[in-house]
C-alpha cells in the first residue's frame, strides 16, 4: 500500500500494486482506485521531496529519519485531503465529519510512510549489492528465503486466524525475531527489504480486517500505538542491521590488513620478530625461520632471548629493556647491534639487529630486524686476505724492482766501460793517431770495430732506458 517508488514512470505501478489492498478495504471500485491513487500520490509527492532534499543516496537514512519524518507529515497531509475530499465527493462522509476523519487519515498515512520510507531508500541503495551477494552464496539464500518465510508465516497465521489479535502480541515483538535474524545473518540491504515485506503484509492483512496494523479509514488509539511500534521496527531493525553491517565490514578490513601485513612480513628479505613488553615473541616471519630454523609456531609466545648467544642473554635483555623505557622509537643504521645468533642446530652465526618500538593503548610492542651476515662476514674475510695477498704482492714486486734497478746500474756501469775503451782505442787506430799503419785493412777493421761498438753502446743504453721507461725495443 506504501510502496514508494523515486519518478513518474512508477505512478501506475504504485496504483495497480496498492489497489488489491484497497479492494480489501472498500467494496467500491471507484473509492478504492481513487484511495490507491490519493496513496501513490502520497508516496510520489515524498519521494519528490526526498530527492529535492537530497535525502535519496541512501549513505545515511537514520541520520535523516528527522526530515524525512517531517516530509512524511506533509505527503500524508496532501493525501488525506484527497481521500477526505473523494469520499465528501461520493457522500461517504459529510462536511462535518470531515476534519476528525482527515486527522485520523492523515496519521495513519503519515505513521506508514514513516515506517516505509527509511527502508526503502536503503533497499534500493543496496539493491545491486543484494543481488550480487544472493547469486554468489547458497548459505546467503537459504537465511534469505528463511527470514522471509518467517515473515510470511507470522502474517498468514495473523490473517487467517487472527494470531497476533488473539495472544494480545504486538506485532513489533514477532516480526523482530526475523529482523534480528535477518541483522545478523544478512546485510543491511536484506533487512530493509524484510522490514518493507512486513510493512506490505501488515497492509494487507489491516485492510482485510484482521491483523493490528493501522488502515486508513479506521483508526483509535490502539492502532495508532501499533503503527508507532512498527516504526520501531524499522528504526532498530536499520539501526541493528547497520552497525552489524559496519562491525563485519571493520572486521573484514581488518582480517585484510592482517593478511597484507603477513604478506609483506613473510616477503621481507630480512628477519622480523615482534616482541611484547615481557619480551616474548607476537611474529615471526618467514625469513627468520629460515635464519634460525625454527617454525613459527615454536617460537610464538617463547622468549626472544632463545636465539641469542647465551652468554649474552643478560646483556642483551638489558638493552632491550632500556630501549623499552627511554621512550626511544627507532635505532638509526649507524647503530645496528651486532651478535651471535643461535640457530636451531646449536651454531652460532653472526647477525645485525636494529630495534624499533611502538605504543598501542599504553602497551609498548618491539620489533626486530634481523639480518644474517654470515655471508657478510665471509665476503669481508675474503676481501682481507686478498688485501693482504695484494700487499705481500706489491712488496714483492717493490723488491724485484729494486734488483731490476741495481742490476741495471751495474750492467751499466760494468758493460759500458769496457766498451768506451775499445771504442775509443778503434778509433785511435782508425785515425792512426800515433803514426801511419803501413797495413791498409788494420784502419778498415778498427773501423768495423767501432761502428759495432757504437751500436752495441746504444742497444745497452736502450736496455737501460727500458728498464726505467717500459716500451718497444728496436734491436735490427
Amino acid at each position: 500500500m506504501f510502496l514508494l517508488r523515486l519518478g513518474k514512470r512508477y505512478f501506475f505501478l504504485i496504483i495497480l500494486i496498492d489497489l488489491p489492498i484497497a479492494l480489501l478495504q472498500y467494496d467500491a471500485l471507484l473509492m478504492a482506485t481513487l484511495v490507491s491513487a490519493g496513496t501513490s500520490l502520497e508516496a510520489l509527492s515524498l519521494a519528490f521531496l526526498i530527492e529535492r532534499f537530497r535525502l535519496s543516496d541512501g549513505t545515511a537514512p537514520l541520520a535523516s529519519l528527522a526530515n524525512m519524518t517531517g516530509l512524511a507529515a506533509v505527503s500524508a497531509a496532501f493525501g488525506a485531503a484527497l481521500g477526505i475530499a473523494s469520499s465528501v465527493a461520493l457522500g461517504g462522509l459529510s462536511i462535518a465529519e470531515a476534519p476528525s476523519n482527515w486527522l485520523q487519515w492523515w496519521l495513519g498515512d503519515w505513521t506508514s510512510l514513516v515506517a516505509f520510507t527509511p527502508p526503502l531508500i536503503l533497499f534500493l541503495a543496496r539493491f545491486s549489492e543484494m543481488s550480487a551477494q544472493l547469486r554468489a552464496s547458497r548459505r546467503v539464500q537459504i537465511h534469505a528465503c528463511g527470514a522471509v518465510a518467517v515473515v510470511v508465516l507470522i502474517s498468514m497465521l495473523d490473517f487467517y486466524f487472527g494470531l497476533i489479535q488473539v495472544t494480545r502480541i504486538q506485532s513489533a515483538t514477532l516480526f523482530m525475531l526475523p529482523v534480528i535474524w535477518s541483522s545478523f545473518r544478512l546485510s543491511a540491504g536484506f533487512t530493509s527489504g524484510l522490514l518493507i515485506l512486513i510493512n506490505i503484509m501488515s497492509a494487507v492483512n489491516a485492510a482485510s480486517g484482521f491483523g493490528d496494523t493501522v488502515i486508513v479509514a479506521d483508526i483509535d488509539l490502539h492502532r495508532l500505538g501499533t503503527q508507532i511500534g512498527n516504526i520501531v521496527i524499522v528504526i532498530a531493525g536499520l539501526s541493528l542491521a547497520l552497525a552489524l553491517e559496519r562491525e563485519r565490514g571493520n572486521k573484514r578490513q581488518a582480517d585484510e590488513l592482517k593478511e597484507r601485513l603477513a604478506a609483506i612480513l613473510d616477503t621481507a628479505m630480512v628477519g622480523i620478530i615482534t616482541v611484547d613488553e615481557r619480551l616474548n615473541i607476537v611474529t615471526f616471519n618467514q625469513h627468520a625461520e629460515r635464519l634460525f630454523g625454527w617454525d613459527i609456531q615454536d617460537m610464538l609466545g617463547g622468549p626472544i632471548d632463545r636465539l641469542i648467544e647465551a652468554d649474552k642473554r643478560g646483556q642483551h635483555a638489558n638493552l632491550m629493556a632500556r630501549f623499552l623505557k627511554d621512550g626511544t622509537r627507532h635505532t638509526n643504521a649507524s647503530t645496528w647491534l651486532n651478535v651471535s645468533g643461535v640457530h636451531k642446530s646449536g651454531k652460532l652465526f653472526p647477525i645485525e639487529a636494529a630495534l624499533s618500538r611502538v605504543e598501542v593503548d599504553g602497551a609498548s610492542t618491539m620489533t626486530v630486524i634481523l639480518r644474517d651476515m654470515t655471508e657478510i662476514r665471509q665476503f669481508e674475510d675474503s676481501l682481507a686476505r686478498a688485501l693482504a695477498e695484494e700487499k705481500r704482492q706489491r712488496k714483492l714486486a717493490e723488491a724485484a724492482n729494486l734488483a731490476k734497478s741495481e742490476f741495471m746500474a751495474a750492467m751499466s756501469h760494468e758493460l759500458r766501460t769496457p766498451l768506451n775503451a775499445v771504442i775509443g782505442f778503434s778509433t785511435m787506430i782508425e785515425s792512426e793517431l800515433h803514426g801511419r799503419i803501413r797495413n791498409a785493412k788494420y784502419p778498415e777493421y778498427a773501423t768495423n770495430i767501432r761502428t759495432s761498438g757504437e751500436h752495441l753502446l746504444s742497444l745497452i743504453n736502450d736496455a737501460c732506458l727500458s728498464g726505467c721507461y717500459p716500451h718497444p725495443l728496436n734491436v735490427g
